[in-house]
């Protein structure tokens, strides 16, 4: 919520803006499982629960990965999050010149916001993540480079 000790307004907001290093550039989910392994795609967007769109970058790279599956092969688990900031790292505070030195506080205190219910509780999961279907990406209408992906 607040620039640490000895660092500057200025490079704190630099260290949270770096393309690729914003502070949700980070790609896990930790959740209590008793399975020895597990593992998910997870596709995230701002707002509520909703279909994936053809024009969204993550929405068709689940796509062309269900695509590149043999017919006989089992997809990894999808799951949905919503009321994601997608912004590095909030929308208004882009590292350029002019932006407040508060834009990360005023981010997180949006965020922290965005975790809790009308009674200041934690959020309930279920309200912001969910299992999706692979068929709901199967049928999107990608282009080939908005699907572009290297699988591993």
């Amino acid at each position: 919520m607040h620039t640490p000790t000895n660092t500057t307004d200025e490079d704190w907001l630099s260290n949270a803006t770096k393309g690729g290093f914003g502070l949700t550039a980070f790609n896990e989910v930790m959740v209590t499982y008793e399975a020895p392994a597990v593992g998910g795609m997870f596709w995230a967007h701002t707002g509520d629960f909703r279909g994936p769109r053809a024009n969204e970058y993550g929405a068709c790279q689940i796509t062309a990965y269900l695509k590149s599956l043999s017919p006989s092969a089992t997809p990894l688990p999808i799951f949905e999050l919503a009321n994601v900031n997608l912004e590095r790292p909030f929308l208004g505070c882009n590292g350029q010149s002019g932006v407040s030195s508060d834009c990360l506080s005023r981010g997180f205190g949006d965020w922290q916001a965005n975790m809790t219910d009308e009674k200041g509780y934690g959020r309930n999961s279920e309200s912001v993540i969910r299992a999706v279907s692979a068929a709901t990406f199967q049928s999107l209408a990608c282009t080939p480079e908005e699907g572009r992906v290297a699988f591993v």
